[in-house]
């Protein structure tokens, strides 16, 4: 009887610890915070940005120069810091949520601390000035493109006459690692200084993929935030698959095959540079073994499909809702969107209310493509 009061007081606890990461609707969320340094007098404002869009924002000041912004689901993130009536804002990332991070420490320029060279525009465009950072925290050499302007490469990299307004691409390379902090906003007759977190520790992804055609070879793709990260050809009906020298964040797996019209998007997974992730398991289809409310289109069009699936490919109960480019949201289990024209649409994925963007997914023609998509919640 007292083995069986203690089995249930341990089990209480755990659940609690559980239920306090967690929001009203059984989200798992997290806390990402820190310390600035180099702040002006008087106050400034700190921006959480996901895929350009603003997701928090805090106040911090010179007297108080820490930050902390709860209730984030998983997810690759940047900061940006931009004091009071400053034409220079910092912009520190990417920064891949997993666990908490309370320690997201950086400094903040000003157009008083810009680097030798770097100077606020009068022309109406922006300036970007990259640097990258090492493992230590240090400022090192970067190459850096934006959208496609020209590349340009320095300690820091600097791109001037940047059109605005609008949001644009920031790829940052330094020592071979390459991160992409995508659809930075940028105002005119302002400077970037971004800090990118390139120089991270690798791990590697690898599992297997079920049930395709037994002959021809198959491409496995890992994207992140829509940019090619590596490609893998693997061979046979039930291949495995490692990807090496992956760096952490946010990743979906492609799945495409010669002479299979059915395509399998696997993600998103999140990738945590402490240690490996193994044991994926990505289910597929042929148009010989497609569920009865699926078919290959023959008109020209696309079909998509959306399961919810734990990361080992376990497909879980209730319904998803699946958003692609401008059509109407479908639910269900699969959620199905029929008709789509060929081209390259924006998808996303809800479920428990958390939206779920994976990225712009390109159709064609007489294809079904099937989304197994990883839902970053606690399973019900």
């Amino acid at each position: 009887m007292r083995a069986k009061a203690w089995a249930l007081l341990l089990g209480l606890g755990l659940l609690l610890l559980a239920l306090a990461g967690c929001d009203d609707d059984g989200i798992i969320t997290r806390t990402l915070g820190g310390t600035l340094t180099g702040l002006p007098a008087g106050q400034s404002t700190v921006t959480l940005l996901q895929n350009g869009q603003t997701v928090r924002t805090a106040q911090v000041s010179d007297v108080n120069p820490s930050f902390s912004l709860p209730g984030l689901t998983q997810g690759t993130y940047a900061v940006a810091v931009q004091p009071e009536g400053s034409s220079v804002r910092t912009l520190y990332g990417p920064v891949s949520l997993v666990g908490d991070q309370p320690n997201v420490d950086f400094q903040v320029f000003t157009q008083a601390t810009l680097p030798a060279g770097v100077v606020v525009p009068n022309n109406g465009t922006a300036t970007l000035a990259a640097f990258g950072l090492d493992q230590q925290g240090d400022r090192i050499a970067a190459t850096v493109t934006v959208d496609a302007l020209p590349q340009q490469s320095g300690n820091p990299a600097v791109v001037t006459d940047i059109p605005v307004p609008g949001p644009h691409d920031v790829t940052v390379t330094t020592d071979g690692n390459t991160v992409t902090i995508p659809n930075v906003p940028f105002t005119a007759n302002t400077v970037t200084v971004v800090l990118a977190t390139t120089n991270t520790a690798t791990v590697s992804v690898s599992g297997s993929v079920d049930d395709l055609l037994a002959v021809g070879d198959t491409t496995l793709t890992l994207l992140r935030n829509g940019v090619v990260q590596q490609t893998l050809t693997v061979t046979g009906a039930n291949p495995n698959f490692t990807f090496n020298n992956v760096a952490a964040g946010t990743y979906i797996i492609a799945v495409e095959q010669a002479g299979n019209p059915v395509q399998t998007y696997f993600g998103p997974l999140t990738v945590d540079a402490a240690a490996n992730l193994q044991g994926i398991t990505i289910d597929t289809f042929t148009a010989a073994n497609l569920p009865a409310a699926l078919a290959v289109p023959a008109n020209g069009t696309a079909t998509a499909a959306a399961y919810p699936v734990s990361s080992q490919g376990v497909v879980q109960a209730n319904d998803i809702t699946l958003d692609v480019g401008d059509l109407a949201p479908q639910t269900g289990n699969p959620a199905i969107v029929p008709a789509i024209n060929p081209g390259t649409y924006l998808v996303t994925a809800t479920r428990n209310a958390a939206d779920i963007s994976l990225g712009n997914i390109t159709f064609d023609a007489n294809t079904v493509v099937i989304f197994d998509v990883v839902v970053p919640v606690v399973v019900d």
